[in-house]
């Protein structure tokens, strides 16, 4: 396969799985878990101008290009809910090993590629992780007392 395409799968959150050499299995099941998303994050990830996108960020931060193929997948994992949202400043810092402040802006940057799908990634992420968001109602718990029990 010619460099420069792959150079390009980089910076595309479906086609660096190929990239990092990612098992067959996580592919499948990042497949599968797409199926059943909201449309709307699905058309961010696929979108023609996402891996454009992407790439304008990484050259605006003096991204290499493996920093490149890891952001990719975070962008992908923190859609499909894989990761927790609230950590992509500190998953950014430690996959792309960059300072905290490159990394705060890097998930800026990020947050506005989100903004097309943001309220259905929030969603996906209050039902995935409920204990770590805040406000997330608790889950209701049964006032009934069993007697029997000893």
């Amino acid at each position: 396969m010619d460099t420069d395409q792959n150079n390009e799968k980089a910076y595309s959150p479906v086609e660096e799985f190929y990239l990092l050499h990612e098992k067959p299995d996580e592919v499948e099941a990042f497949y599968a878990k797409i199926k059943k998303m909201p449309e709307a994050i699905g058309d961010m990830l696929f979108a023609v101008a996402t891996p454009k996108k992407i790439k304008a960020i990484c050259q605006r931060f003096n991204l290499h290009l493996t920093q490149a193929m890891y952001l990719s997948r975070i962008i992908r994992n923190i859609a499909v809910a894989n990761l927790y949202f609230g950590d992509m400043v500190q998953i950014i810092q430690s996959e792309l090993d960059t300072t905290s402040d490159t990394a705060r802006s890097v998930a800026q940057a990020v947050t506005e590629l989100y903004s097309f799908a943001l309220e259905d990634i929030k969603k996906l992420q209050v039902q995935t992780f409920p204990d770590r968001i805040k406000g997330t109602p608790a889950p209701a718990q049964s006032n009934v007392i069993n007697l029997k029990q000893p």
